[in-house]
């Protein structure tokens, strides 16, 4: 139960650098950059994958479970452990998110 805590909090950090936060020397903010680049290109046969992760990237509930998913993947013993720990571990992170808003006074 600790883990799913600790990797819950880990989660959450991660979610929000990539969400919000322009990382050291602004690489998470040239990434995102990047990506609504590649988002906005005409005719290029990825361009609807990345117009999804571009808008994913800015809303913490969405990368929460993409960060969850690939963690899960190191303590999951089958496949089934892995959607219970990835659900688990992004519901937590989630939780927190909500917790810091409220205690912040943020309505999101």
């Amino acid at each position: 139960m600790t883990n799913i805590v600790i990797l819950s909090l880990a989660v959450w950090r991660l979610s929000s650098l990539f969400s919000r936060e322009d990382g050291p020397f602004g690489i998470l903010q040239r990434f995102r950059a990047w990506l609504g680049y590649l988002a906005g290109k005409e005719r290029w046969f990825l361009q609807k994958l990345f117009i999804t992760i571009w808008e994913g990237i800015y809303c913490i509930w969405c990368n929460s479970v993409w960060f969850s998913a690939i963690i899960s993947l190191v303590i999951a013993t089958d496949i089934v452990e892995w959607i219970i720990y990835t659900l688990a571990i992004s519901t937590l992170a989630i939780v927190f998110e909500t917790v810091i808003n409220k205690l912040k006074g943020d309505k999101g």
